[in-house]
């Protein structure tokens, strides 16, 4: 990564039109609006003649001069000379009451304290301010304070780019041309908002847990600008970017304070604890509060790593409703036509992500028979696009956006996994990764620091992991979770639920069901070491095969006797993580056709093992609505 040093250098390499652009976005970073750029040819790199080379207008009506040079020789004599220039006003037509300051940015180290101090004279003798703004104010602030300037214009990353302002995070989130803005106008969420502050009252760290498409994101980001203490604080927003983020947290969270931290997707984030540590470092001086969003299916990931270290609230946030999509559509897309919205209703089926989505296409084509489902709703929104990029005709491009879209993220590093999928297709890791640029290039993914490939747009990944593994095929999904399972299990159930989530497809419902079959019967067969590992994610697509495997295991395992007092019931009172795999398994059959059997073999366990006491207590309780008093009758009898 950069350093001070390597920033200097590379400002040092610019040539004077890229020199300008990089300082205009610095100011404008700064506090600095309304940028008009007099010295550089709009949308290059040259530079024209003109004074000042930019400048702003206050919002009191009063102008704000720029002047920049990357001249290193005689500096002293070159900035009196374009100082003299400002204040000609036969040159300028401004008089000096209308100038309020001058910036003058340069690329040397030798101006003398003399000569500041004649040129802030010369200034102030005319009631201007003057701020002298060298190469090491300019890298010492994109270095501690602008990582994406150096980023964007001096090509070195700072850090892993997985903390940003809040800023930052939203013009990054909405660059994407085919994203649905987040930006959009907040509503609805007055309720949950409200649930927010009141959690931070008892905890410093807040879940917010929805299905895709709820506005976690949204609302969370609302939050983050608006509650009460954010004036007072140092606001971060971190996304996954498949790397680790130990190294940025040092640089962004370097000192005892206050800090406010919104971690969207956090099941997807490598290095989560070491976020939520900060949260004990009261005594060092650190006041972290940290809001996380996650999916819920994903949701027991987090807390599993949250509550190892500390205390959190969760805060359910449902589907929108009916009259929800209807007000989104009309205050975002301005459609007020009842067939529309009772269309766009029933596709979306409270996913406002997906309503967007759909009342786009439908303003596009000008033609209600253009959304009838939500596979198609796909096609037509990003089909189009990636026919212009010709991305459908290159089977192999297609296959590796498949694979990233299957993973979510992938670190080029570390692909070894699913290296033998590739040769599969004729492909090795060269071409793969050759690919990889080439879908960058056409802006369909993201390179991060060279290493870290990732989609910006999460409906445009669903759409080419639907297309690729059920559409065309390209690649078998049995042979993608068997590679993936073991190294990537949380991104290849997250992928399969997406299948089965989003598109909510009879026939695709039946194709995933097979496919995990083909492999549950082929791990099976071959004794697999992960087999059990396997059945524990899909039990809910074989469930009689499930259950005649934990009642082989229950019969095979070896008893225990233990007395009623020695079981410690206090513990209950706050006991959260069920430890035993079978209670798991068996928990998860309460809202199946096969609950009958799987409690006769939770209470066949039951009386065998009585050790495990607050595991069947909270799995009986939480799944079955099965009372403690029961349990203990069980156990007595």
């Amino acid at each position: 990564m950069a350093n001070i040093e390597s920033i200097k250098q590379k400002i040092l390499q610019l040539d004077a039109g890229s020199f300008q652009n990089l300082c205009d976005s610095y100011l404008y970073k700064i506090g600095y609006p309304n940028i008009v750029s007099l010295g550089g040819e709009a949308g290059t790199r040259k530079t024209t003649p003109g004074t000042p080379d930019t400048y702003f207008i206050t919002p009191n009506g009063k102008y704000i001069f720029v002047e920049y040079t990357t001249q290193k020789a005689n500096l002293f004599a070159k900035i009196k000379d374009d100082l003299e220039k400002c204040l000609d006003t036969s040159k300028t037509s401004i008089s000096h009451d209308k100038i309020s300051e001058i910036i003058y940015c340069h690329t040397s180290s030798n101006l003398a304290p003399s000569q500041d101090n004649e040129v802030k004279v010369i200034c102030e003798n005319v009631g201007i301010k003057l701020i002298i703004i060298g190469i090491n104010k300019l890298a010492e602030d994109i270095y501690l304070f602008h990582h994406n300037l150096s980023r964007d214009f001096l090509g070195i990353s700072i850090s892993t780019d997985q903390i940003q302002t809040c800023d930052d995070f939203v013009n990054r989130y909405n660059s994407n041309r085919m994203a649905a803005p987040i930006n959009t106008k907040f509503l609805f969420r007055e309720k949950e908002l409200n649930d927010i502050c009141d959690a931070y009252l008892k905890v410093d760290v807040v879940i917010l847990s929805g299905a895709a498409g709820t506005g976690k994101t949204r609302l969370a980001l609302h939050y983050v600008k608006n509650h009460p203490d954010a004036n007072n604080e140092k606001i971060y927003c971190i996304h996954s970017n498949a790397l680790p983020i130990y190294e940025d947290l040092k640089l962004f969270i370097d000192s005892p304070g206050n800090y406010f931290l919104f971690i969207d997707d956090a099941n997807q984030l490598s290095g989560l604890q070491h976020i939520i540590r900060y949260v004990t470092m009261k005594p060092e001086g650190y006041n972290v509060k940290i809001l996380i969003t996650v999916r819920d299916y994903a949701l027991q990931k987090v807390i599993h790593d949250v509550r190892e270290i500390t205390s959190y609230e969760i805060i359910n946030i449902n589907v929108f409703t009916d009259d929800e999509i209807k007000k989104l559509l009309e205050t975002s897309l301005g459609i007020l036509n009842q067939d529309y919205h009772e269309r766009i209703i029933r596709i979306a089926e409270g996913n406002a992500r997906i309503a967007i989505l759909a009342g786009k296409v439908a303003c596009d084509s000008n033609r209600l028979d253009s959304i009838n489902d939500v596979s198609q709703l796909y096609e037509d929104y990003y089909g189009a696009s990636l026919e212009d990029n010709q991305l459908f005709v290159n089977n192999n491009m297609c296959i590796t956006a498949g694979i990233v879209a299957f993973l979510e993220a992938i670190h080029l590093e570390h692909i070894d996994a699913f290296v033998p999928i590739l040769q599969d297709k004729g492909l090795n890791r060269d071409d793969f990764i050759e690919n990889i640029y080439k879908l960058h290039e056409l802006e369909i993914v993201d390179i991060c620091n060279d290493k870290a490939v990732r989609f910006s747009e999460q409906c445009l990944s669903n759409y080419l992991l639907k297309y690729v593994f059920y559409d065309k095929k390209l690649l078998s999904l049995s042979k993608m979770i068997k590679a993936c399972f073991q190294s990537y299990r949380e991104r290849t159930i997250s992928s399969i639920n997406t299948l089965l989530n989003i598109f909510r497809n009879k026939p695709l419902f039946n194709f995933v069901e097979k496919e995990i079959k083909i492999l549950w019967d082929e791990l099976s067969t071959e004794e697999s070491p992960f087999f059990f590992e396997f059945v524990k994610v899909f039990f809910r697509i074989n469930p009689t095969e499930t259950l005649l495997i934990l009642q082989n295991q229950i019969e095979l395992e070896e008893g225990v006797i233990c007395e009623w007092l020695d079981i410690d019931t206090e513990k209950g009172k706050n006991y959260q993580n069920v430890t035993n795999d079978i209670i798991k398994i068996l928990g998860g059959f309460a809202d199946m056709a096969d609950l009958p059997t799987a409690c006769d073999l939770f209470f066949q366990y039951y009386l065998k093992r009585p050790d495990l006491y607050m595991d069947f207590y909270h799995t009986a309780n939480q799944c079955f609505g099965i009372n403690k008093d029961s349990i203990r009758y069980g156990f007595c009898t």
